[in-house]
C-alpha cells in the first residue's frame, strides 16, 4: 500500500512537470513563430527611445525648449507602447500556459464597477485612444462584475485602440455597456475597414492582419488576449464585422 502511493504521488508529479514542460514547449513555438514580429514590436520604440537620448547627449545646449519638450513627449510616448507590448506579452504567455495546463488561479479580487468615469479614466492609459479621443464616445451602465478591474481594463484599451487603428480619424467609436436580461452586455462599434471572416477565426494565432498593407502599429496580440481573458472569467465573446463597413465586438459578461 505504502509503495502504490508511492507511486501515485510519484505520478501526480511527473504529470504536473510534463503539463508545464508541454506548457513551455507551445509557449516557445509561439515566441518562435512570431519572433519577427515581437522584435519588431520592441525594436520600433526603442529607436525613439535610443535616438532621441542620443541626440539629447549630443546637441543638449543648442536644443531650444520646445525642442526638448517635443523629443520627452516622443520619448514618455515610446517608453509607454514598450511597456504595453511587453505587458502584453506577459500576460499572453501566463493565460497560455494556464489554459494549457488547465489551471485556473484563485485570485482575489473586488467586483469591478463599470461606472462611466471608470471606463473614460481607464482609456486615458493608450495613446491610440487619446489620439482619437473626439471621435470616441461612452455610454456605460453602471454595473459590478465578477472581474478585476485590471482585466476589464485591458479588454476595454485593446478593443478601443483596435477600433481607432482600424478606421479613418473623424469616424465614430461607439462603447456602450448596459444591462440586458441577466447579463452586462458590452459593444465596441467603428465603421472602419471591418475584418474578414477568415481572420476573425485565426484570432488564436496572434496574428495582425495585412500588416504590410495598412501598418498598424502592435503585434497582433491584443485580441487573442482580450479572448483568453474573456475565456478566464467566463464572458462570451463575439464578433460581427463587414469589410469596409464597420467592426462590432460583444462581450457578455454574467451578473
Amino acid at each position: 500500500w505504502s509503495a502504490y502511493l508511492l507511486n501515485a504521488k510519484l505520478y501526480n508529479k511527473y504529470t504536473d512537470i510534463f503539463a508545464y514542460m508541454q506548457g513551455l514547449f507551445v509557449l516557445n513555438t509561439f515566441v518562435f513563430n512570431n519572433l519577427t514580429q515581437f522584435e519588431e514590436t520592441l525594436r520600433t520604440p526603442l529607436v525613439s527611445i535610443l535616438g532621441n537620448t542620443e541626440i539629447f547627449s549630443s546637441y543638449f545646449d543648442e536644443l531650444s525648449k520646445s525642442e526638448i519638450l517635443e523629443m520627452n513627449d516622443s520619448i514618455s510616448r515610446a517608453g509607454q507602447r514598450l511597456k504595453r507590448s511587453i505587458e502584453k506579452f506577459l500576460k499572453y504567455a501566463d493565460l497560455t500556459i494556464q489554459k494549457i495546463n488547465g489551471v485556473d488561479r484563485d485570485e482575489e479580487f473586488s467586483l469591478f464597477d463599470t461606472c462611466q468615469h471608470n471606463c473614460e479614466y481607464a482609456i486615458t492609459n493608450c495613446y491610440d485612444c487619446l489620439k482619437r479621443i473626439d471621435d470616441i464616445s461612452i455610454e456605460i451602465e453602471n454595473a459590478l462584475l465578477k472581474i478585476p478591474q485590471n482585466d476589464f481594463e485591458v479588454i476595454l484599451i485593446e478593443l478601443i485602440s483596435n477600433a481607432c487603428k482600424f478606421s479613418k480619424k473623424g469616424t465614430p467609436i461607439v462603447v456602450k455597456g448596459e444591462i440586458v436580461d441577466k447579463e452586462y452586455i458590452v459593444t465596441v462599434n467603428d465603421k472602419g475597414r471591418g475584418i474578414d471572416k477568415r481572420d476573425i477565426q485565426r484570432i488564436d494565432s496572434f496574428i495582425q492582419f495585412d500588416r504590410n498593407y495598412y501598418q498598424q502599429d502592435g503585434n497582433g496580440i491584443g485580441l487573442a488576449l482580450v479572448k483568453l481573458i474573456c475565456e478566464k472569467f467566463d464572458v462570451r465573446f463575439s464578433i460581427e464585422s463587414v469589410v469596409d463597413e464597420f467592426t462590432t465586438v460583444k462581450l457578455k459578461f454574467k451578473i
